[in-house]
Parts: C-alpha cells; sequence; structure tokens
C-alpha cells in the first residue's frame, strides 16, 4: 500500500460511517426521551385528576369500555379515563425500552470506535520506522499532540464509568439515583474541560521538530494504552452491554437527558482524539517513499501509435 493511500483510508474510514450511525442512535434517544417525557406528563395529570371528564372532553366514546352501562354516561367516561391512562402507562414502558435499546446501541458503537482507534494505527511498524531512521532525524508534529495519551486514558475511563452507569442505574440500582447522576455530571464536566484544552492545542497549530526519541515515547504510550488493563476492562464492558438482556427500570426525564448528553459529548471528544492520532501517523509514513511503479519500454507495449 503506498503512503498516501495509507493516509487516505485513515482518514476517511475513522469517522465518516460512524457520525451517520451515531448521529441517528442520539436522535432516536432524544425521540424516546421526549415520548417518555410527555407520558409521564400526561400520567401525573390523570394520577392527580379529580373530574375524569375534564380530560376525556375529546373522548368519542368508541373506547373499550369494559362493559359499562351503556345508560350512564358517567360510568361509561370514568371507565375510558382509567383505559386511556393503562394504554398511556403501555406506551410509557415501551418508549423506555425503545431508549434503552438506543442507549445500549450507542454506547456500543463508541466502544468499537475506542478500538478502531488503536486497530487503524500499526504501532509495530510505526515504530519500526522511527527507530529505523538516520540519527538526526526530526519529525515535524504539533505540540499539542503530546498530551493525548493523557487525554485517550481520561477518555477510556470516561466511557467505563458511562457503561456501568447505564448497567447499574438504568436496569439494577445497586448504587443510589442521586449518586449515578452526580457521576454523570462530574464525567460531562470532565469532558467539557478537555475539550476547552484541546480547542486551546488546536487552535495554536504550533508544529515543532521533535526528536526520534520523542516521538517513540509518545508511540510507545499509545502501544501501551492498547495492550493496558483500562482496555482490557473496556472490551469486557463492550462484551457486557452487547449481551445485556435486562428491562430498563424507573428513570426520570432529566436522567434520561443527562445520559444523551454524555453519550453524545463522550463519542465527539472521541472523534477529536483520533483526529490527532493522524498527526502523528501522518509524518511518519510520509516518510516512507513510495516506491515508483516501473515504466514500460516502447518495445514492450508497441510503441506510439
Amino acid at each position: 500500500m503506498r503512503a498516501v493511500d495509507f493516509i487516505l483510508e485513515q482518514a476517511i474510514n475513522t469517522t465518516s460511517v460512524y457520525d451517520i450511525e451515531m448521529e441517528q442512535l442520539i436522535a432516536e434517544m432524544e425521540v424516546y426521551s421526549a415520548i417518555i417525557g410527555e407520558c409521564e406528563k400526561q400520567s401525573m395529570i390523570l394520577e392527580y385528576a379529580t373530574d375524569a371528564s375534564v380530560f376525556l372532553e375529546a373522548d368519542d366514546g368508541t373506547a373499550d369500555d369494559g362493559g359499562a352501562d351503556e345508560s350512564d354516561p358517567g360510568e361509561k367516561k370514568k371507565r375510558s379515563f382509567f383505559k386511556k391512562k393503562e394504554k398511556n402507562g403501555e406506551k410509557t414502558d415501551e418508549a423506555k425500552k425503545k431508549w434503552y435499546v438506543a442507549a445500549k446501541e450507542a454506547l456500543i458503537k463508541v466502544g468499537h470506535f475506542i478500538m478502531g482507534i488503536f486497530k487503524r494505527t500499526p504501532y509495530d511498524k510505526l515504530i519500526k520506522i522511527v527507530e529505523n531512521a538516520p540519527d538526526g532525524t526530526t519529525w515535524e508534529i504539533p505540540d499539542f499532540v503530546f498530551d493525548l495519551n493523557t487525554s485517550l486514558k481520561e477518555c477510556i475511563q470516561d466511557y467505563a464509568d458511562l457503561s456501568a452507569i447505564l448497567s447499574d442505574h438504568f436496569v439494577g440500582f445497586s448504587n443510589t439515583r442521586a449518586d449515578n447522576m452526580s457521576a454523570i455530571d462530574t464525567i460531562v464536566d470532565k469532558i467539557k474541560t478537555r475539550d476547552a484544552d484541546l480547542k486551546a492545542g488546536s487552535d495554536s497549530q504550533k508544529y515543532a521538530s521533535h526528536s526520534s526519541a520523542d516521538v517513540l515515547t509518545l508511540l510507545k504510550g499509545l502501544k501501551d494504552i492498547w495492550e493496558s488493563d483500562k482496555v482490557k476492562k473496556l472490551k469486557g464492558a463492550l462484551r457486557d452491554l452487547e449481551v445485556s438482556k435486562k428491562d430498563l427500570k424507573s428513570v426520570t426525564k432529566d436522567e434520561y437527558k443527562k445520559f444523551n448528553q454524555a453519550t453524545k459529548s463522550l463519542y465527539q471528544q472521541f472523534n477529536v482524539i483520533n483526529d490527532r492520532t493522524l498527526y502523528i501517523v501522518n509524518p511518519i509514513v510520509k516518510a516512507q517513499k513510495p516506491k515508483k511503479a516501473k515504466k514500460n519500454d516502447d518495445s514492450s507495449n508497441g510503441g506510439d501509435e
């Protein structure tokens, strides 16, 4: 494979498809969250309603009245009222199940995206290229890339924490609701802080000549993360999500909203970090000149016509 082909493959395959799929999943989560919120609002109104007829003015009387006395309009409306309440509850439960599926699928997508950051980068080959470079070789790499390893490790930990919250709070409740929601707030705050740092570094776009020793430290650090227990645990959390069949427990509208925000923000940050890896890969790969194809002699191809 030519160097330019490798770079193009890295740039194209990393985000385009995932962006479309993630946006779709995030949109689904938000739609189901909105449905759940409206259903819960209606349920609360119905729960505290003292006069059922007030909420049934639009009722056309076609609902199943369970054998209500046709001569008693009040009894018929009363039965219709509770029938609507029951159907509203069923609609809420169905929306919750669909939200959980979308939320789980979104986290699974993020997990596979993280794996892709590592799998698409041939660390051993890049390390060998740098090690075999002539003495005194320097590499033009932006300074901000050298903070990449720390940001990547923090993001992976945030992903593991968010996955655990989905499994615990939304389907188990081994921790309290308040503790889990506070944990999500902490994750979102950490993402925002890293976003500011990443943006500040990107805005400067300051390139500098770095020695082979510096670049090797960066590459070996990334390889160490890939081979670390942190990523092994992430793989385990990803497998747990993929096989999880648990039902969603009671969750509030604000809790759905927080989780949606955290998932979307975390994916967007991984996207930024993934793009930053190209700042490391590109100068190393470009240093390897692609071989020129041999030109055929005029005599071998019949010459010019």
